[in-house]
Formats: C-alpha cells, structure tokens, sequence
C-alpha cells in the first residue's frame, strides 16, 4: 500500500507491447492507497450495488459537491439584506430548490449581527414554501440580538415535485428598502428518500 497521499505516476501501456508485472502492480497498488483515481465518466456496473469503506475500515473525510442528495448534509446559505429591498414590509425570495422526495430534517438561523432599520421595530425572518412561509421554521426575530436559532423538523416537502424553499422577511414600522446592508446564515439539514 503506497505511503504517500499523491499519485506521483501512472503507469500507461502500449498495445503489442510487453508490460512488467511490476509496473500493472504499482497501478493497482494506487487503488488501495490514499487517493482513489477516478475516470470523469466512472459509472457504477450496477445500482445500489456497491459500498465506499465497510463498517471497519471507514473512509476519513468525503470533499464533494452535488450527489444525489439522499443522505442528509447541511448546507450552508447566505441571505443578504440587500435582496429584500422593496417598498413593502414583507418580502421572500427562493432559498433553494428541494427536489422531488426532498426532506428537511433541520434548519439553523445564524445572524452575525442584528439587522436594523430607521423607524424598525422589528424584523424577522422564516422558512417556508409559497403559501406557507413559516411552514419549516417560524418567524425568529433578528434585529434585538444576534441569533443562533435550532429548529428540528422532519418533513418531506413534495413526494413528486420539485419545490421553491423560501426565506421570507417581515419588518414592522418600516419598509424593508430601509434595512442596513446586513447578511446572516441559514443552514439546512437536507436529504431525499431513496
């Protein structure tokens, strides 16, 4: 099993050639080592057929990006003030798009400071669909005080469509194009079923 954690070479072979044994050794050797090489168009032989790691030999850390979503992950979003600036109180703009089978099993509010208005007495912010924009997690107030607000769910937004997740703002005293430049976080604890 090779030590390091690079692929340092790769050895390519020449049809009507001879090979060393040694050479087709030190290629398979990388599969067992500490990068798995994987060919942009690798597919799986079959579905639902094949496992990463067992339940003694794990793997450390998975860096990746997109998937099919199924196991649940948090997923980080930054929402600005900057995008609910209307002559209106209220405003709701799509946090993301939960596919068919989309579950939300966890939602976490974080702002990093308050969000202020002139002439503001309150401002909070939700999580919802269309129709119903507190329906994952309910109107949290975010301009008396920094806020790191839990809200554990577990509910599947739509069996055979798509759904628009939605962030809705709600100011009380003034329009919400008066809002200071501010920014907070929304985390979300999603998956999908099988």
């Amino acid at each position: 099993m090779p030590s390091s954690d690079t692929i340092t070479t790769w050895n390519t072979f020449t049809a009507k050639t001879l090979i060393k044994s040694a050479d087709v050794n030190n290629n398979f050797d990388v599969f067992r080592g500490h990068l798995l090489p994987v060919d942009a168009s690798a597919a799986a032989a079959a579905d639902n057929a094949y496992d990463l790691g067992s339940s003694t030999y794990r793997w450390r850390n998975i860096h990746a990006v997109g998937g099919s979503g199924n196991v649940p992950s948090w997923q980080a979003y930054t929402i600005s003030s900057a995008s609910f600036s209307t002559a209106t109180t209220s405003a709701d703009i799509e946090l993301y798009s939960s596919p068919a089978k989309g579950m939300i099993q966890g939602i976490v509010f974080c702002n990093g400071s308050n969000w202020t208005a002139t002439g503001m007495t309150n401002i909070t912010v939700s999580l919802g669909i269309a129709g119903e924009l507190e329906r994952y997690a309910a109107a949290t107030s975010i301009n008396t005080s920094t806020v790191n607000e839990p809200f554990s769910i577990m509910e599947m937004t739509d069996f055979t469509a798509t759904t628009s997740i939605r962030v809705s703002v709600v100011g009380t005293g003034a329009n919400l194009d008066q809002l200071t430049a501010s920014t907070m976080e929304i985390h979300v604890l999603r998956g999908a079923l099988a």
